[in-house]
């Protein structure tokens, strides 16, 4: 038994060595990005690009939502809004709070940030908290955007980095897109054979969306990124992974190949794939480590392969994982960016809606029911369900009357219709000017 015990530590120990070996292998290759990126995360006066939105504007734009964005991570956030920024010659970027229940029924107010990226209107959720059913997890946010009248996006996406299971066939820096998302707590058995993941809490993305990435993979959109940008499958649970043997148990409890694990994507595929319709969702992440030594220090071993840290400050030993994360992170921004840029997810459902009304050459006015109607169409598209109840219809027409797409009933007569002279508050006429 104690020579078993001591191959176990030899094993380990040589395992440590190495993989701190090809952590700072990696860091020097990318030392200057890390730094160009870690520093726009950094920066002091990264308030300065944001400015708040004044809440008749908010309603405005809320409507127009069609991609939700979720982050739960400093790099992650910092990196996007920064490099979004950069690209749109330092355009602001609105700034609020929302105001999302908590299991048990607190209530909290993460940060939400809006933005218009290639025609798409962004709203970017912040998480207080890592994880899927943390109190203020992506669970928590997800049931906000699904029970939100106001809110009726075409995707949810879960962006940032993520950890890699096979440092001999994967970089740091690649990019793994969700294909199917295996939970390693949720529904998983331990017996005699093993630790395994039930199929039926398996989630997968949908197939129109898996068949626009595959196509961007055949026609190379990420050609010249000079990483790898796969479709693959993701490992998802509420821990924190920095353990070899604990990464190595839990990337066998499929059959099929996994290519990655992360902390968020549980909670959004079950809200958006288990409530009253089906809101598409994926991730989108980078390989920031590899599931084991997150936080090694290693200072002999740094200055062999990178040597001393003159350059960039005696705190650089202490931020490499830091720097690694804006790094990955970036990657992320330019895959989404491409995926946005190829128009690979639909766009607004209330701009279609929109044209739906304007384009209905037949009509000069609209009532509530018909309004409602053309939404139930839309929401099926969209979600495969009917989403268009009394509430969301409201707040769909409170849009177009702000926008002066429909005229306020108050100035709208049934006689202009019906020649009856009296108002009718369910009647709207449109405005084509």
């Amino acid at each position: 038994m104690g020579m078993i015990s001591e191959e176990l530590d030899t094993d380990q120990k040589y395992y440590t060595q190495r993989l701190k070996r090809i952590v700072y292998e990696f860091y020097q290759e990318h030392r200057e990005s890390c730094a160009e990126q870690y520093n726009m995360a950094e920066a002091p006066d990264i308030d300065q690009l944001y400015e708040n939105i004044e809440k008749k504007e908010l309603n405005r734009i809320l409507a127009h939502v069609s991609v939700v964005v979720l982050t739960a991570n400093k790099y992650e956030k910092n990196i996007l809004h920064s490099n979004w920024s950069k690209r749109t010659d330092h355009k602001k970027i609105y700034k609020t709070t929302i105001p999302v229940l908590a299991s048990g029924g607190d209530e909290y107010e993460p940060t939400a940030y809006l933005f218009e990226w290639h025609g798409y209107q962004v709203m970017h959720i912040a998480a207080i908290y890592t994880g899927s059913y943390t109190i203020g997890g992506s669970a928590d946010i997800v049931r906000y955007i699904v029970d939100s009248p106001r809110l009726n996006p075409s995707v949810i996406i879960s962006y940032g980095i993520c950890f890699g299971l096979n440092e001999n066939n994967q970089k740091m820096g690649d990019v793994i897109i969700s294909d199917k998302v295996y939970p390693y707590f949720i529904g998983s058995k331990i017996n005699e054979n093993g630790y395994y993941v039930k199929d039926d809490n398996v989630f997968r993305i949908r197939r129109k969306i898996k068949g626009k990435l595959q196509n961007g993979m055949d026609e190379n959109y990420f050609k010249d990124f000079g990483f790898s940008v796969s479709i693959g499958n993701y490992l998802t649970g509420e821990a924190v992974v920095s353990d070899f043997t604990f990464r190595e148990a839990i990337s066998r409890i499929t059959t099929q190949d996994v290519n990655a694990g992360e902390m968020e994507g549980y909670g959004l595929f079950k809200e958006c794939y288990s409530r009253d319709c089906i809101i598409p969702c994926l991730i989108i992440k980078s390989i920031c480590d590899w599931g084991a030594l997150k936080n090694t220090r290693d200072t002999d071993l740094f200055e062999e392969i990178c040597g001393k840290s003159d350059k960039y400050g005696l705190d650089e030993i202490k931020t490499v994982k830091d720097r690694i994360q804006a790094y990955a992170s970036y990657h992320s921004f330019l895959v989404l960016d491409k995926l946005l840029e190829k128009k690979v997810f639909l766009g607004s459902l209330y701009e279609q809606l929109k044209r739906n009304i304007i384009e209905d050459k037949n009509e000069n006015g609209i009532y509530n029911v018909h309004v409602q109607k053309k939404l139930k169409a839309l929401s099926k598209l969209y979600y495969q369900t009917n989403r268009a109840n009394k509430q969301r219809t409201t707040k769909i027409i409170d849009a177009l009357v702000a926008e002066k797409v429909l005229q306020s009933p108050e100035k709208c007569l049934d006689e202009d219709i019906h020649k009856r002279g009296k108002r009718n508050k369910d009647f709207w006429k449109i405005n084509r000017t």
